[in-house]
């Protein structure tokens, strides 16, 4: 869809968990994870990332519906898409997020980008993005470096209070790419 100096980055994109074909006015949180030979360590950082999104979904919905622009509590909770971005990984990365997907019981959806060479983490990261639906979509790394139970909802609001402050635009139906 985009090509850089060399040429096409060319990707093949499968949904393997949940409902593809989202209304644009679902509230859908998309989480882009770039993941070059992450076999070991995916399947620990969605175990933890997925728990805490399920604990902690009608206060996100809240922190969610504030930044993109949706006033009180929403009818709706907010789903999330999983976008594992498989880089050219020599390992059994890809293997491992289909297996994980099979799994997935809540609603949310889980996509596989496969890259059909290893083009670095900002091209898994513009590849992701680009291939995501969510209101909302945001990066996180495979390997948890960043704790998604303490960034998540600080980075929401802070969001939250540039919107309050008019410094950032209510975001319904545009795409922020963090």
């Amino acid at each position: 869809a985009y090509k850089n100096t060399e040429g096409g980055l060319g990707c093949t994109v499968t949904t393997l968990a949940g409902d593809e074909k989202r209304n644009h006015t679902d509230n859908i949180l998309s989480l882009v994870i770039p993941a070059y030979n992450e076999a070991e360590r995916l399947p620990i950082m969605l175990d933890a990332t997925l728990e805490y999104l399920n604990a902690n979904r009608k206060h996100l919905t809240q922190l969610f519906g504030d930044v993109v622009g949706v006033k009180g509590a929403s009818s709706e909770l907010v789903r999330c898409e999983l976008v594992i971005v498989d880089d050219g990984s020599t390992d059994d990365t890809e293997v491992v997020a289909r297996k994980y997907a099979s799994n997935i019981k809540s609603g949310d959806t889980v996509k596989l980008i496969s890259m059909h060479k290893n083009s670095g983490k900002g091209g898994a990261v513009k590849t992701g993005m680009i291939n995501s639906s969510g209101q909302l979509c945001l990066m996180i790394d495979a390997d948890g470096a960043t704790d998604i139970s303490d960034g998540l909802p600080k980075l929401l609001k802070e969001m939250k209070g540039l919107v309050a402050k008019r410094q950032l635009s209510p975001l319904r139906g545009f795409r922020l790419n963090c």
